[in-house]
């Protein structure tokens, strides 16, 4: 379940890039090509789907590792004791809400 769903967030994550830069470079203004030479736009293009296809595998597999790892742990507290699920679920709004700010800054 995890390989599969890791292979297709990668594929539909590099698909959807790939149409998105490729739609936003065709409707672009003439100006930006008789400002910007083809192969730097070339250059910057093969640079993100590379970035795309090399990093988001990595990261990828790891959050779904965590996702999978969290979820089991809930399931194994619940099954142990009803009220820790109490806690846990403040510690992860708590969590929600750190992770905003950090993300913001």
């Amino acid at each position: 379940m995890r390989s599969t769903t890791w292979f297709m967030m990668c594929m539909r994550a590099s698909v959807n890039l790939h149409n998105s830069i490729f739609s936003r470079l065709l409707r672009a203004p003439i100006a930006v090509f008789n400002n910007n030479p083809i192969g730097q736009m070339l250059n910057r293009f093969s640079k993100d789907m590379g970035i795309v296809d090399e990093m988001l595998p990595t990261t990828g597999y790891d959050f779904n590792f965590s996702l999978f790892e969290t979820i089991g742990i809930i399931i194994t507290v619940a099954t142990v004791n009803v009220y820790l699920i109490i806690p846990g679920i403040f510690l992860i709004i708590l969590m929600v809400i750190v992770r905003g700010i950090y993300m913001k800054s």
